[in-house]
């Protein structure tokens, strides 16, 4: 679906994308409160993701163009960072809330309560934020898809670091869920899981706060995006080898916070990689890419969870530091923008 969808943001305006996406996450939020029904269930399921698809590349693409139109593209880390720590930051607030809601409220009233959130930002969206894409691109969708194929195929650099990014951060979803396998493991009660849950997400807004600004500051960007790296591999050797709630928590805290943050750290590098004509597509192939390898590496991973976990984190932990490998030589995470307006 993200590809179709990342097309509309770039023939019809990243504006329309968004808002479009906005529009099915309420109303599959709504269904799935209706009645108690499994068809209802995945009917939602189905409005969700589609919304989701929408908002896939074209709300980067809306911040990007709309920064660049404002003469602020420099900054366009450092904001991509505070709204994705503006995101975390409302899981946090809502995971700390919902003991409290669930005890006051039926959960299908919980529920419809995220309606609340998607029909603010719609309205938001509509009432103040404009299209940046300045009226319609009159390619064909036929036109669009080629071009952002021949980025993809023919943009060496953007290709490689691409699959880079997405394999990092993709290492880095798999301490959500084997987190709380190492946990029990080492003998933590579940009561207590919450906590280490916040403390993952209160790691990822720290380091994408400070690692935004550190390497929008250093002069070897290339030297500290590889210890990055480094310390995410660490964090998966120091959970393989764990026995008390330390190690446990310095797996969270590097494996997971710096890996979950990675995508958001680079996403300026990306950024600049892409024509803008054809972003929001190739921005949500990119994504498509990333669930992609995800959903395959999924069963692979927990079958051999279930056999030996602490083996798979060691093993986790050197693919991290082989994808390093994958960078070009060339690639100091310094690039320069394609095209300018």
């Amino acid at each position: 679906m993200e590809i179709p969808t990342g097309m509309i943001g770039d023939k019809f305006g990243n504006k329309l994308s968004v808002g479009l996406g906005y529009l099915f996450m309420l109303i599959g939020t709504i269904t799935y409160t209706i009645v108690p029904d499994l068809r209802l269930f995945f009917i939602a399921e189905a409005l969700f993701a589609i919304g989701v698809s929408f908002c896939s590349g074209a709300d980067q693409s809306l911040l990007s163009n709309a920064m660049r139109d404002l003469g602020m593209k420099d900054s366009f880390s450092r904001i991509q960072g505070l709204k994705q720590n503006f995101h975390l930051a409302g899981m946090m607030c809502a995971g700390l809330l919902t003991k409290v809601v669930v005890t006051a409220l039926p959960l299908n009233k919980v529920f419809r309560l995220g309606a609340v959130g998607h029909a603010l930002a719609l309205i938001l969206l509509i009432a103040f934020i404009p299209d940046s894409t300045n009226g319609r691109h009159h390619k064909s969708f036929i036109t669009i898809i080629k071009n952002a194929v021949v980025q993809l195929r023919e943009r060496h650099e953007l290709r490689r670091v691409s699959i880079y990014i997405m394999l990092i951060y993709s290492i880095g979803y798999f301490v959500i869920w084997t987190n709380q396998a190492l946990l029990t493991m080492i003998g933590i009660p579940e009561t207590e899981f919450g906590f280490y849950r916040i403390l993952f997400t209160g790691t990822e807004i720290v380091i994408t706060s400070i690692a935004i600004e550190i390497q929008a500051r250093v002069k070897n960007k290339r030297r500290f995006n590889f210890i990055l790296v480094v310390f995410i591999a660490v964090g998966f050797i120091v959970g393989a080898i764990s026995k008390t709630w330390i190690g446990a928590a310095l797996f969270i805290t590097l494996s997971g916070g710096i890996g979950m943050s990675f995508i958001t750290i680079q996403t300026g590098v990306i950024d600049k990689l892409i024509n803008r004509a054809e972003k929001s597509t190739v921005l949500s192939g990119i994504s498509m890419i990333r669930r992609i390898i995800i959903a395959a590496l999924n069963p692979i991973v927990g079958h051999f969870m279930d056999i030996n976990l602490r083996l798979v984190l060691v093993v986790i932990g050197v693919a991290t530091l082989a994808c390093m490998l994958i960078v070009p030589r060339n690639t100091d995470f310094t690039a320069k923008a394609v095209e300018e307006d």
